[in-house]
Formats: C-alpha cells, sequence, structure tokens
C-alpha cells in the first residue's frame, strides 16, 4: 500500500498548486507596485505645479520687500 507522501500524483499536485500560489503572491505584489507608480505619475505635475508657485510667490515677496 502506497502512502499519501511517495504517491506522485500527490507531489506533482502540491508542486503545482505552490507554484500557482506564488506565481499569485507575486502578481498581486507587481499590482500594488504598479498602483503606487500610477499614483505617484498623478500627484507628480500637482507638486512641480505648487512648488513652482510657492516659489513665485516667495520670489515676489523677497523681491517687494526689498524694492
Amino acid at each position: 500500500m502506497t502512502s499519501n507522501s511517495d504517491d506522485p500524483e500527490i507531489a506533482a499536485a502540491t508542486t503545482r498548486m505552490t507554484g500557482v500560489s506564488a506565481l499569485r503572491k507575486i502578481r498581486k505584489l507587481v499590482d500594488e507596485e504598479n498602483a503606487n507608480e500610477h499614483l505617484k505619475s498623478r500627484w507628480a505635475p500637482r507638486f512641480i505645479a505648487f512648488t513652482g508657485v510657492l516659489l513665485i510667490l516667495l520670489l515676489t515677496y523677497f523681491l517687494l520687500k526689498w524694492f
């Protein structure tokens, strides 16, 4: 009589399920990273515009204060 650990079909199925599980975890990590990159790419122009406006206001303030 064969034990479950010696059955090649069970071993193959276990290996296959472990591989599928690992691929799902990797896919989830990739999806999270892509979402994070998308969020950063959406906020970058806003941040640059805000920084530009802030610099213009500070420059205007200092120029008006000195002259």
